[in-house]
């Protein structure tokens, strides 16, 4: 009589220790991913001494303030002084009063040092700037921050504000940052400076603002930027940092806010990205603007619009009521991985995979001798 043998597929592992396995397996991604390690950046000094000189230049222009005219409490929770008013002749157009206060703290400088270090700017290289007097405090944590990363700004500012920014007449961002430069508190000097306002000639600003934001420019002994239209200013922006560049290449571009010559009219601005960007929908650069130029070029742009997303991003508050001590905010760590820990779970799983593994054929073994009898029979 001859036997045939009956083949089977070997038994696959009990389900209920795959199930432990699986969950095994998910407990350690879990504890892997809560127990990250909160890592000290490098450049802790630079960002720490970037946001001091920050708070410094603050608290002077605060006192300024404070001596011309009182503070609203409700618009200005820390009596900073920084948060200017809803109206006046140098205001170019509206504003978010929660994006201004979000920006009083001292520790944006470190996250301009942070964005800085991302792109790779280091000392001695040029960093191209564009400011307006909408954020007053961005813009001293910009300068402050190029300065203490060693690198050399070629700042073009605006002269008028959108609404509670630097919008007090005698008191602009113009002014602003000659006072500062007269106390000692930054180095940096714009190369020039513009009306700011609809296509960067001073359009929506009456004709008594505009006198005092000249005014304000001639004293900081600026060069007048006075474009006939808006392609002209963009083409003389770009000219003024080719030319203050003298043969460096510009390793970065900083906008800071929404002026019209850098980032486009309004149907354009909303298609770059906040933050540091290095590419943007097609549709950014149907019409020129400064910003559309140096992405093209291959240059990283740092753009600081959509406050409230950067700060989340960089672990500072909203709207912060109290003053913000040096040092605080998450942008001063980043969480990284414990590869120990990680390795030691991926062993871990592995070791359980080869057991489960291992026992289930030796069940299947004994089965498939138990019944034997059964899985052979003969052949007539």
């Amino acid at each position: 009589m001859a036997y045939t043998h009956v083949y089977w597929r070997p038994n696959q592992a009990p389900t209920g220790a795959m199930i432990v396995l699986a969950l095994i397996s998910l407990a350690g991604f879990l504890m892997v991913e809560t127990m990250r390690r909160q890592d000290t950046k490098a450049d802790f000094g630079k960002m720490a001494a970037a946001a001091e000189q920050t708070q410094d230049a603050m608290e002077y222009i605060g006192n300024i303030r404070k001596g011309m005219q009182r503070l609203d409490a409700d618009v200005d929770p820390q009596e900073s002084g920084m948060i200017g008013i809803a109206s006046s002749p140098v205001t170019s157009l509206s504003g978010h009063l929660p994006a201004k206060q979000t920006t009083i703290n001292p520790n944006w400088a470190a996250v301009i040092v942070r964005m800085l270090r991302e792109v790779g700017v280091d000392q001695g290289d040029v960093v191209a700037v564009a400011v307006s007097g909408s954020f007053p405090v961005l813009n001293m944590a910009t300068y402050a921050a190029i300065e203490q990363v060693g690198a050399r700004p070629l700042v073009i500012t605006s002269g008028s504000a959108s609404q509670w920014g630097a919008n007090i007449p005698g008191l602009t961002w113009v002014d602003m940052s000659r006072l500062l430069r007269e106390a000692g508190l930054i180095d940096t000097v714009e190369i020039a400076a513009s009306l700011g306002g609809a296509e960067d000639r001073g359009i929506g600003v009456p004709e008594r603002g505009r006198t005092i934001i000249r005014n304000a420019i001639q004293k900081a002994d600026l060069e007048l930027l006075l474009p006939s239209n808006l392609e002209e200013s963009v083409a003389k922006r770009i000219a003024l940092y080719a030319r203050f560049a003298d043969g460096q290449p510009i390793r970065a571009y900083i906008n800071i806010g929404g002026g019209t010559a850098s980032t486009g009219p309004a149907s354009i601005d909303q298609y770059f990205a906040g933050g540091v960007i290095t590419s943007a929908q097609p549709k950014a650069f149907a019409v020129k603007s400064v910003m559309g130029h140096f992405l093209q070029e291959g240059v990283p742009v740092l753009n600081i619009s959509g406050i409230a997303t950067i700060a989340r991003r960089y672990g500072l508050p909203l709207m912060p009521i109290t003053e913000q001590p040096i040092g605080s905010g998450g942008v001063y760590s980043t969480a990284s991985y414990r590869r120990w820990l990680a390795g030691a779970w991926i062993i871990a799983i592995l070791v359980l995979i080869y057991l489960v593994t291992r026992i289930s054929g030796v069940v299947s073994s004994f089965d498939n001798g138990a019944d034997n009898s059964r899985k052979m029979r003969p052949s007539i």
